[in-house]
């Protein structure tokens, strides 16, 4: 179930860092309480993973799938959200 469209563009990679553009949309479903949002986030990278955190300490996790989508996990004050990326076409 979609509940926001969000975007994950990588501005800069170095060897073990990346800076990121995320931003999240106008909600999908109305009980969602999402204001639509960008933030500029360094993040780590490790093979197949890409690590980072907003500043209000939300904590994001996301796993290159064999598909070629990123699973995600967004933790903030105990409680998780899973989500899918995948590529937009070109």
């Amino acid at each position: 179930m979609q509940v926001a469209l969000a975007t994950l563009v990588v501005e800069k990679i170095d060897a073990c860092k990346t800076t990121l553009a995320y931003s999240v949309g106008e909600p999908t479903r109305s009980y969602v309480n999402i204001t639509p949002q960008w933030r500029r986030v360094t993040a780590t990278v490790s093979p197949g993973t890409l690590e980072f955190k907003f500043p209000n300490g939300a904590a994001v996790v996301y796993k290159l799938q064999a598909n070629g989508s990123l699973a995600g996990t967004y933790t903030s004050q105990g409680f998780n959200t899973a989500a899918t990326l995948t590529r937009a076409p070109a």
